[in-house]
């Protein structure tokens, strides 16, 4: 609730939170009016953002269990409107409520004729009242969810006994559920088993059993009920539903939910009306004219008379809910605030929030439950989508009524006994799932009374502690100088391998000189003596990769391309004026820029919107191709050029907001499109020698070879691209106001530095020709080389697009689920760029050697996506090893094939460069069937791993 008070403060009444991939964008609303919006327009099924912890588990964990049953909590569309079907005239119906109040009364009466024997010398209530407050909830829901008495107030309830476990399980539950869902480990355990998911699933699985088991034994209890006895809710459920697992599943999330948010909202409660004496006194007089007798049972009449006992929870439910907000997802576009938003954006309505506005009651921050009292002179018509304890419309809360009259039992006879004070206020709180105090709360009654000692916060630290403590390694930590690699000489250190006569190791190829250190050395390797750049550490082992990764903090340092930096913070300052751009600033600027691009780059709606462009390119290159075929059928010797054209002229369209015209006929050798794209292939080729080559000690000092060419290709991809951003910035003045802005012209208005947004079309132009063409031209070969594969492909896209010729959509991009795991697998195999770098900060354990500060990283994924121990069959083309379901599934670990990065350093452009192969390959595959009998294909590997060999592919019309 914290955040979502943050967020209003500085951002107002309706506030986007995106780029949280691959999880939906998130709106925060905080206008009632919106909320009535969303509510009114939610249609027949209300998709409400599952719990997809609960999903996962019940859909693919415990499958064998739930058989494709989620339940109302998991299901959408028509399977929850059918589980709601059948629960909805059972749990919803005020008949059958009432008549468990008999039931419900003995449970409280039970609980309350304890409280006596709980006080100490001072009437306090002892430290562990709050666990004696959920033994009653759970007590009281299991009459209703499993038709029968647990014994949770049992006296001297055995700590291992099932009902404890179930209150334990319970806490677990909402702990981790809420780390799982929004905290630290929301975007890890779908990938690794993170020890939250890990408990989760114990947890999950003792519901599982013990509702079963009660279950079980409800259906043979009901076989020997009386005719004339009414049936429990439990079985008219099971009568009802022709899926007697629908009716477990129920009683599964009644239990579950039915513990913390019952007894935390009776906590509440109490607590507003120990801090208010007056407001108590008020509620005890109207109990005690309607209950004479204190100790009597609490009937159905009694309750439609405690007008003030029910305003008095709907009071604490106003200003402490449990669930401080409610959530859906659009499934349409809506006008909220003004503002057009579109499907799949779960929007939470922030009702915790907005009930404590004075806009909307006066004095919102006083308890005043007469506000609620119909006829009464403190009366508010309140806007009824303030405040919705229980949610709203078909997906309120299906337990509500059973909630509401526990708690109106179990307050009526505690406030008719006792009177209750809490004098160690304010109470403290915590938001995760539940909106629940966090210290303990020990009443004392003068009649009664409640108080706070001690802080769970403490303990929970201790057990973090203790748990961080007893996860540190048994062995022995290792110094860094012990760590394997080329020994370095005095004097020249391993500087001398790079001279004539000594190069034991090709520099050449990173691949291959990534393979040699592995081989001779293991999965971890020091090449050092490198004065003056750092160490080299070059890791083979996924463990040390998300040591790495996990690590890093929120500015990854990845060592910067040094002739890049140097050539635009010094060489030509004059252009670049201080801005590094993306590739060479690190810490607080690289932040700065990352984060007014993010939300441009990396937002899935903006990259959509650039398919109807990017289809228009890739049409221009697919349709000249049999123009291209010679006698033989096969393309000529510069195709590797016209993929290149094909690369440029689409990132073009992103990054300069126009067409270069690069995929015209009888392009000019001298044109600025080819001047670009040969300046690119320089930049690549020089990069890689003056950054790990013969003149990475020299050119600091002399102008090199290298480094005058790489100046050169520099200067022209700057000059060239310039005059084009030039050129966008002058059009953008003139775009009619309903035209969508484009990449650019977003970057521009958002960005107060517009350097910022001119160094990034830079970046985008260099780093997305060779690299996007090189990824496609290594597929094609892959599927070249595996006809079966590319039949299996051809035959989706034949579905997908009966039209060859039709324009493709994101529609159509979002069935192509061969087409994307084809192009993962040939990633694996064949990435662009072999490896991710990064340079520690500080002392990180890798391979259980102690690995010191400024030291750089090479994290070598395409020497390890081919081990067999991580892929079945590595050097065979398999993409459906990455198809979910399928029977050649491979679950792999994550962090092994890293083709575009990961984390906050993750490739910025990623996004355009899938579309753009994407759309291009669907065409090429659709229209074409591809050979290549020049094989197998021979690649170098500077800065990028390329084709060497020309590609003369043999192209067949389909």
């Amino acid at each position: 609730m914290k955040v979502d008070q943050q967020l209003y403060e500085e951002f107002g009444p309706i506030v986007k939170f995106n780029g949280l991939e691959p999880n939906n964008d998130l709106l925060f609303i905080f206008n009632p009016k919106d909320v009535e919006m969303m509510m009114r327009n939610e249609g027949l099924w209300p998709f409400r953002p599952p719990l997809k912890c609960f999903e996962y588990y019940r859909k693919v964990t415990r499958k064998d269990f739930f058989k494709g049953i989620g339940g109302v909590l998991v299901d959408q569309g028509k399977e929850w409107q059918e589980a709601r079907h059948h629960v909805n005239p059972i749990l919803m119906q005020t008949k059958i409520v009432q008549m468990y109040a008999p039931k419900i009364d003995e449970v409280a009466e039970d609980f309350v004729k304890k409280i006596p024997g709980w006080k100490d010398s001072k009437n306090e209530m002892p430290h562990d009242f709050k666990n004696e407050l959920h033994k009653w909830a759970l007590e009281s829901i299991a009459v209703v969810a499993l038709d029968t008495r647990l014994g949770c107030l049992d006296a001297e309830l055995d700590p291992n006994s099932e009902p404890q476990r179930l209150i334990t399980a319970v806490h677990t539950l909402l702990s981790v559920m809420h780390n799982l869902e929004i905290g630290g480990e929301a975007f890890l355990w779908r990938l690794i088993p993170t020890p939250s998911w890990k408990k989760f699933v114990k947890v999950m699985d003792f519901f599982v059993e013990v509702s079963h088991k009660h279950v079980l034994e409800a259906i043979e209890r009901s076989k020997s009920r009386p005719a004339d006895q009414e049936p429990s809710a439990l079985e008219r459920l099971l009568k009802r539903d022709p899926n007697p697992l629908r009716a477990v599943i129920m009683a599964l999330d009644m239990l579950m939910a039915g513990i913390d948010t019952t007894s935390h909202s009776l906590t509440n409660v109490m607590l507003q009306l120990s801090e208010n004496q007056d407001k108590q006194e008020i509620l005890h007089g109207e109990l005690k004219k309607i209950m004479p007798n204190p100790c009597a049972p609490v009937t159905n009449d009694m309750l439609n008379e405690t007008k003030y006992l029910k305003a008095c929870i709907k009071e604490s439910m106003r200003l402490m809910p449990v669930v401080t907000a409610n959530a859906r997802t659009t499934t349409e576009e809506i006008i909220l605030s003004n503002y057009r938003i579109p499907p799949k954006v779960d929007v939470l309505l922030a009702n915790g929030v907005i009930s404590r506005f004075s806009e909307h009651f006066r004095e919102p921050e006083k308890f005043i439950p007469e506000r609620w009292i119909r006829g009464h002179e403190q009366e508010e018509k309140a806007n009824p989508f303030v405040t919705l304890p229980f949610g709203h419309g078909a997906r309120k809360c299906i337990g509500m009524r059973f909630a509401q009259l526990e708690m109106e039992i179990v307050l009526a006879k505690m406030m008719r006994r006792f009177r209750w004070e809490f004098k160690h206020g304010p109470m403290q709180y915590k938001s995760t799932l539940v909106h629940a105090p966090i210290i303990w709360i020990i009443f004392i009654l003068n009649d009664g009374a409640c108080d706070v000692l001690l802080s769970r916060f403490k303990q929970w630290l201790r057990e973090y502690l203790c748990l961080r403590i007893s996860a540190r390694t048994t062995q022995d930590v290792r110094p860094y100088e012990e760590m394997p690699g080329p020994k370095p000489i005095p004097l020249l250190g391993n500087k001398f391998r790079f001279l004539p006569g000594f190069r034991k190791y090709d520099f050449g190829d990173l691949i291959k000189v990534s393979k040699q250190f592995y081989y001779e050395f293991g999965p971890i390797v020091k090449f050092s003596g490198l004065q003056p750049k750092n160490d080299l550490v070059f890791v083979f082992d996924p463990k040390d990769i998300e040591t790495i990764i996990r690590g890093e903090g929120p500015w990854p340092n990845r060592p910067p391309v040094k002739c890049l930096d140097y050539y635009r913070k010094v060489h030509r300052k004059d252009i670049f004026k201080g801005v590094g751009g993306l590739i060479v600033d690190q810490g607080e600027e690289w932040q700065e820029g990352r984060h007014q691009a993010n939300p441009i780059m990396m937002q899935i709606k903006i990259v959509q919107m650039y398919t109807t462009k990017i289809n228009e390119v890739a049409e221009d290159l697919v349709k000249m191709i049999p123009s291209w075929m010679d006698s033989k059928n096969e393309m000529p010797d510069d195709f590797k050029n016209k993929l290149n054209k094909w690369a440029l002229e689409s990132i073009a369209m992103i990054a300069l907001d126009t067409r270069l015209g690069c995929l015209e006929e009888n392009l000019d050798p001298e044109s600025e499109p080819q001047r670009m794209i040969n300046a690119v292939h320089t930049l690549f080729e020089t990069m890689h020698n003056l950054e790990m080559g013969g003149e990475s000690f020299l050119w600091p000092f002399v102008p090199t070879p290298s480094w005058k060419k790489f100046t050169a290709a520099v200067d022209c991809i700057s000059e060239v691209s310039q005059k084009y951003i030039v050129q966008a910035i002058e059009r953008s003045s003139r775009r009619p106001v309903d035209q969508e802005p484009s990449a650019l012209e977003r970057l521009l208005q958002r960005d107060p530095n517009p350097n910022r947004a001119v160094v990034l079309a830079h970046d985008m132009l260099f780093g997305g020709i060779d690299t996007t063409s090189v990824a496609l031209a290594n597929l094609m070969l892959h599927l070249s080389e595996n006809q079966e594969k590319q039949e299996v492909l051809y035959q989706e896209l034949k579905r997908i697009m009966p039209d060859p010729f039709s324009p493709i959509t994101s529609e159509m991009v979002e069935e192509m689920k061969y087409l994307k795991a084809c192009i993962k697998e040939s990633m694996r195999m064949t990435p662009v760029v072999s490896g991710n770098m990064r340079k520690t900060e500080k002392e990180v354990i890798l391979s259980n050697y102690r690995v010191p500060p400024n030291v750089e990283i090479m994290m070598s994924h395409a020497v390890i996506s081919r081990f067999s121990k991580y892929f079945r069959e590595p050097e065979k083309f398999i993409p459906e090893r990455w198809i979910r379901g399928h029977e050649q599934e491979e679950k792999a670990n994550p962090f092994v094939a890293l083709p575009f990065g990961h984390g906050a350093r993750k490739c910025l452009g990623m996004r355009f460069a899938q579309l753009e192969i994407q759309v291009t390959l669907a065409k090429m595959i659709r229209r074409f069937r591809w050979e290549f009998k020049y094989g197998p294909m021979q690649y170098k590997n500077t800065m990028l791993y390329t084709p060497i060999n020309p590609l003369k592919f043999t192209v067949h019309v389909r």
